[in-house]
């Protein structure tokens, strides 16, 4: 029979390969054995946040994070389910938490800001995204959310570089090449916006914001029909997209389809 340790990183090999199952079934029979045992309560919580079954990820990752009270890691990772539940009060007050206990966590900075961020508490997050990227510059994900923050904040050639920052770091990055493009189109350099959003589409066929915002794109060049058929494709992936449905309308007015 494995040991508990080689137990464990058998689970944890499983997780990294992206065998989730099989790493969910062998932390279960951990905890059937060592109901205590933190490590395997702790992936098992990862797990479930990472597959939508937030309120029993809240559960594994409390009970970690509360027996844990010195872990940093423990903390973040509860905090990123109050984040998906949109407790983001709680999850800030998590990520302060990990913070303290670590202040060059990277991760913990830009789960921050994105808490942040989600409060409109633009400035301190623009600030927290800072501080990850001083402490990790390869963060291509924190460059995309700085871009982000940047562009509310009207700081619009400060977000470009942000977006070309990240995709530097990430060339695949489908939702920087669709920021990147609306930014540009926000420039008045629709030629360049729209060979942003066609990369983010490439990358991304299903992205249904991107084909608006490549309709929106299309319509101030007067390519009409073209936009129509962008918006129409976004409103077959999103039926609910009420922007997407609106800016069809202004398509369809453009062609003289009054009718339609």
């Amino acid at each position: 029979m494995p040991s508990l340790t080689e137990t464990l990183q058998q689970a944890g090999a499983l997780y990294q390969a992206g065998e989730w199952q099989g790493a969910e079934q062998l932390c279960a029979s951990i905890l059937r054995l060592h109901p205590q045992q933190l490590d395997a309560m702790k992936l098992l919580g990862i797990i479930a946040a990472q597959t939508q079954r937030a309120p029993r990820a809240l559960d594994l990752l409390g009970r970690v994070a509360a027996a844990r009270p010195a872990d940093p890691f423990a903390h973040n990772d509860y905090g990123s389910v109050l984040k998906l539940l949109g407790r983001f009060e709680e999850a800030l007050q998590s990520y302060e938490q990990a913070l303290q206990l670590k202040p060059d966590f990277a991760l913990a900075h830009s789960n921050r800001a994105d808490a942040l961020l989600t409060l409109g508490r633009f400035d301190e997050a623009l600030q927290s995204y800072e501080r990850a990227l001083q402490l990790n510059p390869g963060y291509a994900e924190a460059h995309l959310n700085r871009g982000y923050v940047l562009q509310v904040l009207g700081r619009l050639e400060e977000a470009l570089q942000s977006y070309e920052r990240a995709l530097q770091l990430r060339p695949d990055f489908a939702m920087a090449h669709h920021n990147q493009g609306y930014v540009l189109q926000e420039l008045g350099r629709l030629e360049e916006a729209l060979q942003s959003y066609e990369r983010a589409l490439q990358l991304n066929p299903d992205y249904a914001e991107a084909h608006n915002n490549r309709g929106n794109a299309l319509l101030k060049l007067g390519r009409f029909e073209d936009a129509l058929n962008c918006y129409d494709r976004a409103v077959e992936l999103n039926p609910g997209y009420v922007k997407a449905v609106g800016n069809r309308g202004c398509a369809l007015q453009g062609l003289g389809r009054l009718e339609e």
